[in-house]
């Protein structure tokens, strides 16, 4: 059973706080996710925050609390172009190899804990500063598929979100099931909408989209009042 634990915290005087209303009301806030991932196993993961003084961009190692991950976790990167993974492995002596891989807000990557980890599940902690402008998540065409995620450290339905704005005709929201190591598919028809529209994305997860038709890009747009 996988967990997810979003923690945010201020640096001035008050506390940032996410209320269900998806507001955040102070300045200044940082926080992690924890994702806990069953060892052997691959989650769908993805950074919800941006760097500690607004870098959109991550190097691998960047993302996770140091030292956060065991000898051996694996990263995989999917790369729209050429349609393939890109692979980042731990070392706990010279840390990730090759280590020049870049993620970005919006985008999801695998994580991987190896077999041989003495627990069960492995607490995975993704930390950053609480980012307060807009993301533009770009969409690669033609049946092709992109690693994405929404934006923000924040739930929200997929149909109030921007994915659901530019939705096409047999586009399809794959999502990463984590006990079956299986994939799950949410189809779009332009009658009907989605096969499942009561998906909601959770902060720490992402999934894949399949853009049926040209290549596009939606806009995540801040869904708390602050700062």
């Amino acid at each position: 059973m996988k967990k997810t634990i979003v923690l945010l915290a201020a640096t001035l005087a008050a506390t940032a706080a996410m209320a269900q209303t998806n507001q955040v009301l102070s300045k200044n806030a940082v926080g992690y996710v924890r994702v806990d991932i069953p060892k052997g196993k691959f989650d769908l993961v993805a950074e919800p925050f941006v760097q500690i003084g607004g870098a959109e961009n991550f190097d691998v190692g960047a993302v996770f609390d140091s030292n956060s991950v065991p000898q051996s976790t694996q990263a995989l990167l999917w790369n729209p172009t050429a349609q393939s993974y890109v692979i980042e492995v731990y070392d706990t002596i010279d840390g990730w190899s090759p280590g020049t891989n870049q993620i970005h807000r919006g985008q999801s990557f695998f994580v991987k804990i190896p077999a041989g980890y003495t627990g069960t599940t492995y607490s995975v902690y993704m930390m950053g500063e609480v980012p307060t402008a807009n993301n533009t998540v770009t969409l690669v065409g033609g049946q092709h598929f992109n690693a994405a995620a929404y934006s923000f450290p924040a739930a929200t339905f997929l149909t109030n979100s921007a994915v659901n704005n530019v939705a096409g005709q047999s586009d399809q929201l794959v999502t990463w099931q984590v006990g079956t190591q299986s994939y799950a598919f949410n189809v779009f028809d332009s009658i009907d909408g989605w096969t499942d529209p009561t998906a909601v994305f959770t902060p720490g997860h992402g999934f894949f989209y399949k853009r049926a038709g040209t290549a596009t890009n939606w806009v995540d747009v801040k869904p708390y009042t602050w700062p």
